[in-house]
């Protein structure tokens, strides 16, 4: 008689599963001390990827408030699908390495299956705000009376030891972006990090855009020494996040330029000056921002006239219905679909301006998926009457690949940084196309598929343009992207995107009040689980039925079991419940074939027996007690 599970079951990461298992394990015992069967082939061998071992770190559940812990954060994709397919609860599941707070085994031995929460406290618990210092509580959901406390307040990096359960907390209270004002903070300026994560990471890494620079067109952020930012971002920290194309919109320079200089900036610099005051750099948030070839996914969006005005007031260019920078665009919205197979997404019938960005936001502190808008420039098409009359006019021919592409509302910036000219112009302003200008505005408002913003954008509803600064307050980051050199979409029917890429923008906050599932009316409250984490050792692992035990199952009164066809070497073999919990250890070396003395006590049932050497889990091994 033999039993066999596969050895990709999910054993501690699904308890519906575990309770299976198990339930299934006892009947068996049952059975078999029934009949007496000779069971000397049963055996079960389970993966090793659910115990832990030293240094593990345990993936952390949001349950309410915010905070990055001055770590980088990262979500699971279980959480990014909950987020957009709507089943979202308020609960953000982190991973383990990346959470606002580590939990790391440093006694394996003393793991137990058991679920804690962590909630931050501070002097006053009833004022629904932390302020320094602040503590942290960590509880048993299923034991009250199991409760351990932080030794010290967060505001300084603290790894605190739990030696009872196990683990250790390291947990800091964060600080604000910005933090650097006048040189007293610290150097990154409260930025943590950013990463570009490609689908395939061998495909083509087309993802490109400007950079700040010192001196026009290009001076974005006016952090250099002569500058009037320099004080807010003294070492140039918020213009030099990873490659240096996406900036903290708070940051970009809304003063007039000197007299005859043209800027190309993403900034409204109209209403610069009054949108920044109701704006803090506090309130840049932590996101992922995804481009995918996934229709699905994508987000429903205004688009926007990102043409400069200097082009326009200076230089004579114009733009599709006169529309300023910053006004919706003047042209029928479009749908996901290219039907007519003519490159060109479809009209939809849903007044103007509206159309698809092919991606999506999320931020990962709160779980909203948030708005966005992107620009593009239409002063960039072949029909602008000083680009057809005077410039270029064998326009369609000159630009085939890759094609003029401001004013196709499309998200579908090329990689033509600079037009091409055969006049001595020189470097024009006008030249600096850099893919057709397509902004992007990340809006820090849950997704509503646009309509708040289209109604604040759209000159033909908003009467008072300084209404406007109602929704420019609400953006946090702005990208100025156009394609690598050499690189293409592909066609709108396809995605347009070549290889999905997600960007991740990180940047540090102190623990708040949030209200996600609201179990604790918006106080940080974070849950973890020490039976369900994923193990780092993984190599090295037994192949199924090449080390088994024997006999199998065991009856009580034998306290002798073997495990056959172990290596040679010192191995710590131990002895747990189906719930992980440690019940015998001991070291010994094996020849061959190791003997095993059991306690006299084990009920029947199923047992684990792990494995180790040097530290290190080689492969776990199931048997049963019978009477």
């Amino acid at each position: 008689m033999a039993a066999y599970l596969p050895q990709n079951l999910p054993f501690n990461n699904n308890k519906a599963m575990k309770n299976l298992i198990k339930n299934f394990l006892i009947l068996l015992a049952c059975i078999l001390s029934i009949y007496k069967a000779d069971a000397s082939e049963v055996f079960l061998f389970f993966p090793t990827d659910t115990l832990p071992t030293n240094g593990d770190v345990v993936n952390i559940l949001r349950l309410d408030g915010v905070g990055a812990g001055s770590n980088f954060l990262d979500i699971t994709d279980e959480s990014r699908e909950q987020i957009l397919s709507g089943s979202f609860d308020g609960t953000i599941e982190y991973k383990g390495s990346r959470a606002p707070f580590k939990v790391r085994v440093i006694d394996p031995s003393k793991i137990q299956a058991k679920t804690f929460e962590l909630t931050l406290h501070d002097d006053d618990d009833m004022d629904g705000k932390l302020e320094d210092p602040v503590f942290w509580k960590i509880g048993n959901v299923d034991n009250p009376n199991e409760v351990y406390y932080s030794n010290t307040d967060i505001s300084i990096f603290q790894e605190q030891e739990i030696p009872e359960i196990g683990i250790s907390i390291s947990i800091v209270q964060g600080l604000e972006p910005g933090n650097n004002e006048d040189g007293e903070g610290l150097s990154n300026n409260g930025i943590i990090g950013y990463e570009e994560v490609y689908e395939n990471p061998a495909g083509p890494k087309w993802l490109f855009g400007q950079k700040d620079e010192n001196g026009p067109p290009f001076n974005f952020i006016a952090n250099y020494v002569v500058d009037g930012d320099f004080n807010i971002d003294p070492t140039r920290a918020f213009s030099t996040i990873g490659p240096g194309y996406f900036f903290p919109y708070y940051m970009l320079d809304y003063r007039l330029p000197p007299f005859n200089t043209i800027r190309i900036t993403p900034v409204e610099d109209n209403l610069g000056g009054l949108i920044r005051q109701q704006m803090k750099i506090e309130d840049l948030n932590n996101i992922d921002f995804v481009f995918t070839k996934d229709k699905s996914k994508w987000t429903r969006c205004p688009i926007v006239e990102s043409t400069s005005r200097d082009m326009i007031n200076y230089l004579g260019f114009s733009t599709v219905g006169d529309r300023e920078k910053f006004e919706l665009r003047d042209a029928p919205s479009v749908g996901k679909e290219d039907l007519d197979g003519d490159g060109l997404p479809d009209p939809d019938g849903d007044g103007k301006g509206m159309g698809w960005f092919p991606g999506y936001v999320i931020d990962v502190e709160t779980g909203q998926r948030l708005n966005l808008i992107f620009g593009e420039a239409s002063m960039y098409r072949c029909d602008e009457p000083l680009i057809q009359q005077i410039l270029y006019p064998d326009c369609e021919n000159i630009f085939q690949d890759p094609p003029l592409t401001g004013a196709d509302m499309m998200w579908n910036p090329t990689n033509m940084a600079i037009l091409p000219n055969e006049e001595p112009l020189g470097r024009a302003p006008w030249r600096y196309i850099l893919g057709g200008q397509h902004y992007v505005y990340v809006i820090n408002t849950p997704y509503d598929e646009g309509e708040a913003a289209r109604n604040f954008l759209d000159p033909e509803k908003m009467n008072n343009p300084l209404l406007k600064t109602r929704l420019l307050r609400e953006i946090t980051w702005t990208g100025f992207l156009y394609l690598s050199p050499g690189s293409k979409l592909l066609s709108y029917a396809e995605g347009l995107i070549p290889n999905d890429c997600m960007v991740k923008l990180r940047v540090d906050n102190p623990f708040a009040y949030y209200t996600g599932t609201g179990v604790e009316q918006g106080r940080p409250t974070y849950r973890f689980t020490l039976d369900n984490f994923y193990s780092k050792t993984k190599e090295g692992s037994f192949s199924n039925g090449e080390v088994f035990i024997s006999p199998n199952p065991i009856v009580s009164n034998d306290r002798s079991l073997f495990v056959q066809n172990l290596p040679d070497g010192l191995f710590e073999l131990e002895i747990r419940d189906l719930n992980g919990k440690v019940i015998q250890k001991n070291k010994q070396k094996v020849y061959g074939k190791g003997e095993i003395q059991l306690l006299n006590n084990l009920m029947p049932g199923a047992y684990l027996l792990v494995i180790k050497k040097e530290n290190r889990v080689l492969g776990t091994l199931q048997f049963i007690v019978v009477d």
